[in-house]
């Protein structure tokens, strides 16, 4: 629409289902009456954080499910669950890593006209453990 941007995200990317090339196959379930292999992978980070992922697998190489726990302390990516139904499998036309119109013409966005600063109030959820801090915390802004 004529209010979309390009922006991009703020931390780098990774592949969330890497960790289940060091898993091991412990069983067997079924995802929405298909048969798959259960797979775990378990690491911990340099800095010391418990990363766990498991899968269900089924025969044709794509996963029905997939959980990944993280242990940070921002519950928004704590414990990710996705469940995959319906996949479809084979190559993808070029078409699909095109950038958006906005992305390939509107990026990056100029800056707000007459270059001012603007004040906003924000909010954060956390929990009592967590610090009061902001530093590589999601906000949300009052305005919605």
């Amino acid at each position: 629409g004529d209010g979309a941007i390009c922006r991009t995200l703020p931390f780098a990317f990774y592949d969330q289902f890497a960790l289940l090339a060091l898993g091991t196959k412990t069983g067997s379930s079924s995802v929405a009456g298909v048969h798959c292999d259960l797979w775990y992978a378990a690491s911990t980070t340099k800095e010391g954080q418990n990363i766990t992922a498991s899968a269900c697998v089924a025969a044709d190489g794509v996963p029905r499910e997939f959980n990944m726990t993280t242990g940070m302390a921002y519950k928004a990516v704590s414990e990710i669950k996705y469940t995959f139904s319906n996949p479809r499998i084979g190559a993808l036309s070029d078409d699909v890593f095109a950038p958006s119109e906005v992305c390939a013409s509107k990026y990056p966005m100029p800056a707000c006209e007459g270059g001012s600063k603007q004040a906003l109030t924000l909010y954060r959820v956390h929990g009592k453990a967590e610090p009061y801090s902001l530093v590589n915390k999601n906000a949300g802004d009052a305005l919605g």
